[in-house]
C-alpha cells in the first residue's frame, strides 16, 4: 500500500510522486496503475482543469483513495478549459465576441459561473451561443471584454470517471463545472463499493451519476456528506437501457443538495442544456437508504424521485430524516412510471415544507405514484405549507399512510384523483380544516366529510398540533399538543432526532418524539436520555435532579439543547447524595464546557469531594482539566495535557477503566495516571460548578453533562459528540441532522460511515 502526492504549482510527473517530490499532472495519475489499499492525494488550495479517469480499483477492504493532503481549500478538480484573452476576435457590431474551435462546447463559464445559452449568434449580455456547424463559439460578456472575465468552454464531459471501477473512495475534493461531476457507468461489468464523501460538487449538469449498462447491476455505491450545488441533476442512480439493470444496498446519507436546476440566480438549466432537473433521482434502486439529507431551493422535477423500468424493481427501500424545502417540484416521489414493480419502501420521520412551488402542475410535498403492490409505508412525516401535502396521484394505490402531520398546505392536505382505492389512511393530524381542504375525485370536502366519504382517517385529527416554532422552523411538538401520544406503533424505534420510539404513552404523531425534553442531562445510563423541563433532571431512573442554588441559570447553548450558565461566584448545581453517584470500579464523566476566565486557582467543574471521592478540576492557569480523588484508596491528583480554549465550546471528558485513567477532548484522546481500584466514596452531595467541599466555583457554561457507571472507549465518547446538537451547531449541519449507522469515525473533513 502507497500514497502518491499531486501538486499542481510545485509538482513533476518526473517526480516519484512523494510528498517531498510530488507529481504535476492528473495525467500523470491517469497514466499509472495501482494497488489495493494504495491513496493519491491532491494539495489543497490547487486546480487542475484536467479529467480523473480512474485507472484501476481496489479490493474487498482495500480500495484506492483519491483524497487531499495539506491545509486550505479542498483541491478543485474543474471541468473547463480557460480560452486566452487573444483568442477571441470582434466585437462586432452587437457587442459579441467569436472564438473558433474544433469539437463541442457543452455550455460555458464566466468567472466560474454558468451563463445562459442564447437563441442565436445575436446574443443578450452574460449569453452564448455555439454555431456547431461552423465550430464557432460566439459570447457577449456580462460586463466589459473577455479579457476582464475567466471564460472556460466546457468541453470535458466528466471531472471524475469511474467506469466499470469497484472498490474506490473519493473524499475531500471539489468537483466543478463540467457534464458530468462524478460518473460511473456499468459498460462491461458491475460498479461496486463505491464512496464520495465530503466532496464539493457544483455547476455539473449531473453532479454525481451512477448508470447501470448492459444488464449489469452496480450496488453498494455510498454516497456521504457531500455539498452539492447549482448542478442541473444533483444525483443520479439510473440504468442507460432496459435491460434490467438495478442498484443496490446503496447509501445516500448526510448530504446538503442546494438550487438543483438553477445554474446562478435564477437562470435555470433548461435555458442551457434540457433534461430532468432533480435533487436526488433513482432508478431501479433496492434495498437502499435514503437518509438525512437537506435538500433546499431549485428542484424543478423534484426532491427525491424513485421510479422503475417496465422490467425492473425499486423495492425495500428506507428515505427517512431527510430536510426538504422550497422546492419548485414535489418533495418526495416514491414511485413512477413502471411502478407497479414497487413494493416495501418506507418514507417517515422526513419534514417537506413550502414545496410544489412551481406554477404548474400541482405536484404535492408527497406526491404516491402508482404503485400496485402492498406495503409501500408513509410515516410520521411532517408537510407543511407544500401545494398539496399529499398527492395520491392517477392509479395510485397501497399505500399506507399513518401518523403524519399535514399543516396549513396551499390547497389541499390530500387529493386523490379517482377513487380512494386500496389505500389506508389512518392515525394522522390535519390543520386546519375547510370545505375544500380535501379532493377526491374532483370534489371538494371538509375533514369530517373527507372520513364519511372515504371510510378513512377514523383515528385521526384536525386539530392545531402546536408546533414550537412553525414560522422558523421548528416542528417540534408544545407541551399539550394532541399530537403527543397519538399515534400508532409502526414498528420505527428513532424519530428525525434519532430519539427512542415509542416515548410515554404511545408514538408521537409526527416527525419528533420527546416533547420539551432537551434540557441537560445527568444520567448513570449508558444512553442517556433527554429530559423534560425545569432543572437539571436525570432520567437513570436514580433520580439525581439538580437543583441550582446562586449565580447558576438555565442557558440555551443549542438548538433543542439547554446548559446551565454559572457566575463564578456563587452558582452551582446539587445533584444530591444518592449511592447510585459512587462509581465503583469504572467510570466514565462526559460535558461540554464554554471557559470564561475566572478569579478561583481551582474553578471545579463537579465533585463530591476530593480527598475520599472524586472531582473533575481545572486549573486556572493552564486551562487543563483532570482527575483529583481517590481511587483504590490513592490519592490522585492528575491533569490531562490538553488545554481548554476560553470562550470557546468545548468537549471533554474523563474515564476509568479499572486500571487507566484516560482524557478526551474535541475527540482527540491521551492516557492518564495507572491506577487500580474503585473509586472512592462518601455521602457528600455530587456539586457541579464548584468543589463539593470548596468554594471553588466555575465561571462559564456546563451543558450535556453525562456521568456513567460504565469506562467508554474513544470511539464512544467520540459517537456522543457526533450526536449531540451541539457539535451540528458548531459544524454548521442542520441541528437535526444525525448520522444513524455505527460506528463513526472522523475522516479530515467530516464523518463517515464505514
Amino acid at each position: 500500500m502507497a500514497s502518491y502526492y499531486v501538486d499542481a504549482t510545485l509538482g513533476d510527473d518526473s517526480n516519484p510522486g512523494t510528498i517531498s517530490q510530488p507529481w504535476k499532472t492528473i495525467s500523470k495519475v491517469n497514466s499509472s496503475s495501482f494497488s489495493p489499499g494504495d491513496k493519491i492525494y491532491f494539495k489543497r488550495g490547487e486546480t487542475w482543469r484536467e479529467q480523473l479517469t480512474v485507472s484501476s480499483s481496489g479490493s474487498d477492504g482495500n480500495p484506492i483513495t483519491f483524497g487531499a493532503y495539506g491545509t486550505g481549500e479542498k483541491p478543485i478538480i474543474h471541468g473547463g478549459t480557460t480560452i486566452p484573452s487573444d483568442s477571441w476576435s470582434g466585437p462586432n457590431e452587437n457587442g459579441v465576441y467569436t472564438y473558433s474551435y474544433s469539437g463541442i462546447i457543452w455550455f460555458v463559464a464566466e468567472d466560474n459561473n454558468l451563463i445562459p445559452h442564447a437563441s442565436d449568434a445575436t446574443c443578450i449580455d452574460g449569453n452564448w451561443y455555439w454555431d456547431e456547424i461552423n465550430q464557432i463559439l460566439y459570447y457577449k460578456p456580462t460586463s466589459g471584454t473577455p479579457s476582464d472575465h475567466i471564460v472556460d468552454r466546457v468541453t470535458r464531459p466528466n471531472c471524475i470517471n469511474l467506469y466499470n471501477k469497484h472498490h474506490i473512495s473519493i473524499q475531500n475534493l471539489n468537483i466543478m463545472l463540467s457534464v458530468d461531476g462524478m460518473i460511473g457507468s456499468a459498460k462491461t461489468h458491475s460498479i461496486t463499493d463505491i464512496t464520495i464523501s465530503n466532496c464539493e460538487i457544483s455547476k455539473c449538469r449531473w453532479g454525481i451519476k451512477f448508470e447501470g449498462r448492459n444488464g449489469n447491476n452496480n450496488s453498494n455505491i455510498i454516497i456521504l456528506n457531500n455539498n452539492l450545488t447549482n448542478n442541473g441533476e444533483s444525483i443520479f442512480l439510473g440504468t442507460y437501457d432496459e435491460n434490467n439493470e438495478t442498484h443496490k444496498n446503496c447509501s445516500i446519507i448526510g448530504n446538503t443538495i442546494e438550487n438543483t436546476g438553477i445554474t446562478t440566480g435564477s437562470e435555470y438549466w433548461e435555458e442551457i442544456i434540457h433534461g430532468n432537473m432533480e435533487a436526488i433521482g433513482l432508478q431501479n434502486l433496492n434495498n437502499s437508504d435514503v437518509t438525512n439529507n437537506h435538500i433546499i431551493n431549485g428542484a424543478p422535477d423534484g426532491g427525491i424521485v424513485l421510479w422503475t423500468n417496465q422490467n425492473s424493481t425499486s423495492n425495500n427501500n428506507l428515505f427517512k430524516g431527510n430536510y426538504l424545502k422550497n422546492l419548485l417540484g414535489f418533495g418526495i416521489a416514491p414511485g413512477g412510471a413502471y411502478a407497479n414493480n414497487t413494493t416495501n419502501n418506507t418514507v417517515a420521520y422526513n419534514i417537506i415544507v413550502n414545496c410544489g412551488q412551481g406554477s404548474s402542475p400541482p405536484y404535492g410535498g408527497l406526491r404516491l405514484n402508482r404503485p400496485q403492490y402492498p406495503s409501500n409505508k408513509i410515516y410520521n412525516n411532517v408537510l407543511v405549507g407544500n401545494d398539496i401535502n399529499i398527492y395520491l396521484y392517477s392509479l395510485t394505490d397501497d399505500y399506507i399512510i399513518k401518523n403524519n402531520i399535514s399543516f396549513n398546505p396551499v390547497n389541499y392536505h390530500v387529493r386523490r384523483d379517482g377513487e380512494i382505492g386500496n389505500n389506508v389512511l389512518d392515525y394522522n393530524c390535519y390543520y386546519p380544516d375547510g370545505s375544500s381542504k380535501f379532493l377526491l375525485d374532483g370534489s371538494n370536502y371538509s375533514f369530517s366529510d373527507w372520513k364519511t366519504q372515504t371510510g378513512q382517517d377514523s383515528h385521526s385529527k384536525c386539530l392545531d398540533p402546536s408546533f414550537v416554532d412553525p414560522d422558523n422552523g421548528d416542528f417540534h411538538l408544545k407541551a399539550g399538543s394532541p399530537c403527543i401520544d397519538a399515534g400508532v406503533d409502526v414498528g420505527l424505534d428513532r424519530d428525525f432526532d434519532y430519539n427512542p420510539v415509542p416515548w410515554g404513552a404511545g408514538v408521537d404523531i409526527g416527525a419528533f418524539e420527546l416533547i420539551i425534553r432537551r434540557i441537560t442531562v445527568l444520567s448513570l445510563s449508558y444512553h442517556p436520555l433527554d429530559v423534560r423541563s425545569g432543572k437539571w433532571l436525570d432520567l437513570s431512573g436514580e433520580g439525581n435532579h439538580g437543583t441550582p442554588y446562586g449565580g447558576a441559570r438555565p442557558y440555551m447553548v443549542a438548538p433543542g439543547v439547554m446548559g446551565f450558565k454559572f457566575d463564578g461566584v456563587s452558582g452551582y448545581v446539587d445533584c444530591g447524595s444518592s449511592e447510585s453517584l459512587n462509581l465503583g470500579n469504572e467510570f466514565t464523566i462526559r460535558l461540554w464546557l464554554y471557559y470564561v476566565e475566572s478569579a478561583s486557582d481551582w474553578p471545579m467543574l463537579l465533585g463530591k469531594g476530593p480527598d475520599d471521592s472524586y472531582t473533575m478540576q481545572f486549573q486556572h492557569i493552564t486551562r487543563r482539566f483532570g482527575f483529583w480523588g481517590r481511587i483504590g484508596g490513592t490519592a490522585i491528583d492528575d491533569l490531562s495535557s490538553f488545554v481548554v480554549p476560553e470562550r470557546q465550546l468545548t468537549y471533554i471528558g474523563i474515564s476509568y477503566n479499572g486500571s487507566k485513567l484516560s482524557y478526551f477532548m474535541n475527540g482527540l484522546a491521551e492516557d492518564g495516571v495507572d491506577a487500580s481500584g474503585s473509586v472512592g466514596s462518601n455521602s457528600n452531595s455530587l456539586l457541579i460548578g464548584r468543589d463539593a467541599t470548596r468554594p471553588y466555583y466555575w465561571k462559564g457554561l456546563i451543558a450535556e453533562l453525562v456521568i456513567t457507571n460504565r469506562a467508554w472507549s474513544q470511539d464512544e465518547v467520540r459517537e456522543n459528540m457526533y450526536r449531540s446538537p451541539i457539535y451540528r451547531m458548531l459544524r454548521g449541519l442542520p441541528h437535526s441532522w444525525i448520522y444513524t449507522k455505527v460506528p463513526w469515525k472522523q475522516t479530515q473533513g467530516g464523518i463517515y460511515v464505514p
